[in-house]
């Protein structure tokens, strides 16, 4: 390996700067609530870092598990929830992440980021949304107004609180 672009991660420290990368591996059309999101994990993980606390092991094969299930079916996944052993709804799940991340959405006035994360939890992502606005506009296969029906909304959701 040549340099530290080839090396495939989800977070980890940069290899020329003093920083934190995180790989998102959706684009979200509102960075507010995943910046916020994961700036509160990293301060907690700080925070547990500094008060000498960790985490339980988990096998990496049950946390790429839960990667594929993510990435497959997005927030209507049922994934691995590892301390109970059992499989739970995305939303249950994102609860209890919130939930630990409190102290640190305190410190950074991020709190009401977080009651939109778990809005977007429990009743749908963009991706939802883009394909309502597709079935909405007679979504069939290589119909242009559906697609651009979905663009434009994708522009216009993106767009804001921008413009």
């Amino acid at each position: 390996i040549d340099n530290g672009k080839k090396i495939w991660w989800d977070v980890r420290t940069h290899y020329m700067y003093d920083t934190v990368e995180i790989r998102i591996c959706d684009m979200p059309t509102n960075l507010d609530h995943t910046v916020a999101l994961v700036q509160a994990l990293m301060a907690k993980l700080y925070l547990m870092y500094r008060r000498n606390t960790g985490w339980r092991k988990y096998s990496r094969a049950l946390i790429e598990e839960n990667k594929w299930r993510a990435l497959r079916y997005g927030s209507d996944a049922q994934l691995i929830d590892f301390g109970m052993q059992m499989e739970r709804p995305f939303p249950e799940l994102m609860k209890e992440m919130v939930e630990l991340v409190t102290e640190t959405t305190e410190i950074f006035g991020t709190a009401e980021y977080m009651k939109t994360v778990l809005k977007i939890a429990s009743e749908g992502t963009s991706a939802h949304r883009q394909v309502e606005v597709y079935e909405k506009h007679g979504g069939e296969k290589n119909n242009q107004g559906a697609l651009t029906a979905v663009v434009d909304h994708l522009i216009a959701e993106t767009m804001r609180g921008i413009a």
